[in-house]
């Protein structure tokens, strides 16, 4: 059977895409890839909860890659591909960082347990799943609520090395969470009424998956009690993790006050 031919336009992205990715390679261009995490304490529990912040990060990869999958099977234009690209490499870089501060702390730990919310490799299978459900995935609820619960985590960053590895990925972070937004706005408004729909229930879901992912409160009481130990001793060492009570309410308020408002404007009825 013969394959029907599609135009390539391969069309600028606007200004404020063309701005936005300009800001991406600036920031990329001046890391020093090849320096490495201060003197750190040695704390078993941070070292888990860094080592659970290198999965999260490395989880981001695929799903920025199935974006850009989604953008080219659209025939977006080519800035906001150059950018969900660097994104991408970011949260490679965001992987790293998370890494080497959890080997700083006591030792990277390898193996995700099977209760686990995220999976890396799960993102990475083949998906079809059409552009406007990845931007409503990661550029609106993912990258927004990263970007929040990073500001708050710095507040309990008083280890030196800490904060200055937090606040690089906060700067970046807030950089893809505005890719994410810019993106929403242009594609969501012109999508049909049962798409419309379909994002409403499919944003649902991911709120729901939020509880074991970003917050403790959706977890299996055994893995709660873990995990709000974990941030517990985290954050009174002063090593980047928050309070589990902090995060959860954080996590539930930047939901209902910052992402539910925004999509609904987009035209998705929450």
């Amino acid at each position: 059977m013969r394959r029907s031919r599609k135009l390539v336009p391969l069309r600028r992205g606007d200004d404020a895409t063309r701005r936005t990715r300009q800001a991406l390679q600036e920031r990329a261009a001046a890391v020093d890839l090849l320096a490495g995490v201060g003197s750190l304490p040695v704390c078993p529990e941070a070292a888990r909860f860094w080592s659970e912040r290198a999965w999260s990060e490395l989880a981001a990869v695929p799903a920025m890659s199935q974006t850009a999958l989604a953008l080219v099977r659209d025939s977006a234009d080519l800035d906001s591909l150059g950018a969900m690209m660097q994104i991408g490499a970011d949260e490679v870089r965001h992987t790293e960082l998370s890494r080497d501060v959890a080997n700083g702390l006591g030792g990277y730990v390898e193996l995700i347990p099977a209760d686990a919310a995220w999976e890396p490799a799960l993102l990475g299978e083949a998906s079809s799943m059409p552009l406007p459900f990845w931007i409503v995935a990661n550029g609106c609820i993912s990258e927004t609520l990263s970007l929040e619960l990073l500001r708050a985590r710095l507040a309990y960053a008083g280890q030196p090395t800490i904060h200055a590895v937090l606040s690089t990925i906060v700067k970046d972070e807030a950089v893809h969470q505005r890719i994410g937004w810019q993106l929403a706005a242009r594609v969501l408004p012109d999508v049909s009424r049962a798409v419309k729909r379909e994002l409403a229930g499919y944003a649902r879901a991911m709120f729901e998956l939020i509880t074991k992912t970003f917050a403790t409160t959706g977890l299996p009481p055994r893995s709660r009690r873990e995990a709000r130990r974990i941030r517990e001793v985290t954050a009174a060492a002063g090593l980047g993790a928050c309070p589990p009570d902090e995060a959860d309410q954080l996590s539930h308020a930047t939901v209902a006050d910052h992402i539910v408002p925004r999509l609904r404007k987009l035209g998705i009825d929450l």
